[in-house]
């Protein structure tokens, strides 16, 4: 018997492997596959702007990676409390120090290393905007919202900026659209459902049109699937980290092709091992547990030479090293 109503997969399904090198950009539930896809030992950036709502702002950041654009302090503006931002990038990169805001800007941009990505995951969070000076805002950097135009983007508007847009423009890059089931309460739910609506329509339009692009349909995951408030956090708005999981297995299952699935599943059981502490680090079960351990990741490595585990192999040696010494 069964309890729920399973969203169907995508029509069109990318398969994606380790030896691709994505790009994921968008709301604060692309941190979520970026930390997933992260953690899988996958080649990917996660959000070299922060974290970026609208569409309209995500298209912009990936415009002027295209371009390369280079900040200087022109683009950032000084605020009350003498911190530096800049009206394009997340809190995260604002400083006392103008030098300082740069250097985070120019460090994520030359991460992102936009030519060389072949795969992009982009996440929608809303359609409404902030504008400023006539210019659509990335963050608003809690300035007062009198000094903004609030309105809602239509779908025609973002359709015809993302068409704009190279890796459109060019089949060489695989798109993965989806939209945050993160519901945001300050606009009222029915001009979130607008919203949401909105961004759900555009998306549907730009994969009707290019073959290279396809929808994974986290937002309807958890508003079908999971429409449980047991799903959600304690603000009754986030998912909560079980329904994260289950939104990510079926990223699993619907977008990595067989391979990388079964790499991750052996990977995955390496994570296991990793996340174990022991109850007596001078114990000789626990340096053998080490030991046994560093092998593993040597003959994961020797399998899968494209997969960097140096950085575990070095932390496990170092912790048998501090298990000699006691």
């Amino acid at each position: 018997m069964e309890f729920r109503t399973r969203v169907e997969s995508p029509c069109k399904v990318i398969s994606l492997g380790y030896d691709d090198n994505m790009l994921l950009m968008g709301s604060c539930f692309a941190e979520n596959f970026g930390s997933f896809l992260a953690k899988s030992k996958f080649t990917c950036c996660t959000n070299p702007f922060g974290v970026l709502y609208n569409p309209l702002s995500v298209a912009e950041a990936l415009q002027q990676l295209y371009d390369g654009k280079q900040y200087g302090i022109d683009d950032l503006f000084l605020d009350d409390n003498g911190i530096w931002h800049s009206w394009m990038h997340h809190s995260s990169f604002s400083s006392a120090h103008a030098e300082d805001t740069l250097r985070l800007i120019r460090q994520h941009a030359g991460e992102a290393d936009i030519y060389q990505r072949n795969v992009l995951i982009i996440t929608f969070g809303t359609a409404w905007v902030y504008e400023r000076d006539g210019r659509i805002v990335g963050n608003c950097h809690k300035m007062p919202e009198s000094t903004f135009t609030r309105r809602m983007l239509s779908t025609d508007e973002i359709v015809a900026r993302w068409e704009a847009l190279p890796c459109l423009q060019q089949g060489d890059t695989r798109v993965v659209f989806t939209v945050s089931p993160i519901r945001h309460q300050r606009d009222g739910f029915h001009a979130n459902q607008l919203s949401k609506a909105t961004l759900l329509l555009a998306v549907e339009e730009l994969v009707r049109r290019h073959s290279h692009c396809t929808y994974f349909p986290s937002y309807e995951i958890l508003m079908d699937e999971l429409r449980d408030y047991r799903f959600y956090a304690d603000d009754m708005l986030h998912p909560s980290s079980l329904a994260v999981q289950y939104v990510l297995e079926r990223f699993q299952d619907t977008c990595l092709d067989t391979r990388a699935r079964q790499i991750l599943a052996q990977w995955e059981s390496i994570q296991k091992l990793l996340a174990h502490r022991p109850l007596n680090p001078q114990a000789l079960s626990w340096k053998h547990f080490l030991g046994q351990t560093i092998q593993k990741l040597h003959h994961f490595h020797e399998e899968y030479p494209f997969i960097h585990v140096e950085n575990e192999i070095n932390q496990c040696q170092e912790l048998l090293n501090q298990s000699a010494r006691r």
